[in-house]
């Protein structure tokens, strides 16, 4: 490692990788607010940041016990994504990946892009229709099966379409349970 050069104003507190970007900044003139308001497009919104915060994970026994008692079950690619109503708006996710995955290794690998999928997606998270006094997230646990890695976007896609489908089968047992014919085309 190579010793960083001199900096004129203090850099306390910034990581390495962002120093290269403060002495650029010094080079232009600009630095400080005033530079960072002016390094995007003021006719563009500045992107917004997706978190995976920890009132979003589902923990314990008993909340992975009532997702797999409810019994909605979708397989989507390499992962059976089981669905719950939560009552909150937003979706929570459980993961449940087993040994047949692989070592210790390459289930943290999984679980980490499993996670990453559903931090993307979050703006895509299909919700349930809201009834007054309910609204309509879904608590997701999602079983891994064995396969190669696959890209993030089908890791995406699987999770969106497990979602969907786990929506409209909590949306039919909703319409059921009020009492309502349900959808669809009368059986003979």
């Amino acid at each position: 490692m190579g010793i960083l050069p001199m900096c004129p104003t203090p850099i306390l507190g910034v990581a390495r990788h962002h120093v290269a970007q403060h002495h650029a900044l010094e080079a232009h003139g600009t630095h400080g607010q005033d530079a960072r308001a002016t390094a995007y497009n003021p006719g563009t919104m500045p992107p917004t940041r997706l978190r995976f915060a920890r009132h979003q994970r589902l923990h314990g026994d008993r909340m992975f016990a009532a997702v797999f008692g409810a019994k909605c079950r979708f397989s989507a690619g390499p992962l059976s994504v089981l669905t719950k109503p939560n009552g909150l708006p937003y979706a929570r996710l459980g993961l449940s990946v087993g040994k047949r995955i692989g070592n210790a290794v390459a289930r943290q690998h999984l679980k980490r892009l499993l996670r990453e999928a559903f931090r993307l997606t979050q703006a895509a998270h299909p919700l349930l229709a809201e009834t007054p006094g309910m609204p309509g997230g879904l608590d997701v646990v999602l079983v891994a099966h064995a396969h190669a890695e696959l890209p993030a976007a089908d890791y995406q896609r699987c999770l969106l379409e497990g979602m969907a489908h786990g929506r409209k089968v909590w949306e039919r047992r909703q319409h059921k349970a009020a009492g309502g014919e349900p959808a669809g085309p009368p059986t003979p």
